[in-house]
């Protein structure tokens, strides 16, 4: 069992550990991992009202989602959940909630993930994702109340 609860403005340091904790090994492949740069980068995008923090049935921080809710779509921003406690089935629980939120809402969910990242393509895939672009780093993915789009 896993809950949320809202991010607030003292969780700048969680959700930076838990980026270390669960996309280190991709940002290190593609630019390198410099704490100092990390750093700016988050400072940069650390919009609590825009995040969850995910718990598990402990109440232990484990992972966080940043999304951004419009009248016409969801985009994901970030799912990233602790390297001690990936491939446990937490991701596939986030992303069928906020599918199933998706759905009553009748809003398509966008995201983008490292091509680097297969196993995270492969994930979305599975769930319904399919992409409809891509950058030189990303792959662009969509979901759209489980139709082809």
């Amino acid at each position: 069992m896993i809950k949320y609860r809202p991010a607030t403005a003292a969780d700048f340091e969680l959700t930076l550990q838990l980026k270390a904790h669960s996309i280190k090994p991709y940002i290190s492949e593609i630019w390198g991992w410099d704490d100092a740069v990390q750093l700016e980068y988050h400072k940069h995008d650390f919009v609590a009202e825009h995040m969850q923090i995910i718990l598990d049935r402990h109440d232990q921080e484990i992972g966080l989602i940043d999304k951004v809710e419009t009248r016409k779509l969801i985009f994901i921003k970030s799912i990233l959940i602790d390297h001690s406690v990936q491939r446990s089935g937490i991701g596939t629980k986030v992303m069928n909630d906020i599918i199933q939120h998706a759905l009553l809402a009748d809003k398509p969910i966008e995201l983008q993930v490292f091509k680097i990242n297969i196993i995270a393509k492969k994930f979305y895939q599975k769930l319904g994702f399919i992409i409809k672009g891509h950058t030189a780093l990303h792959y662009q993915m969509i979901y759209k109340n489980g139709e082809i789009v």
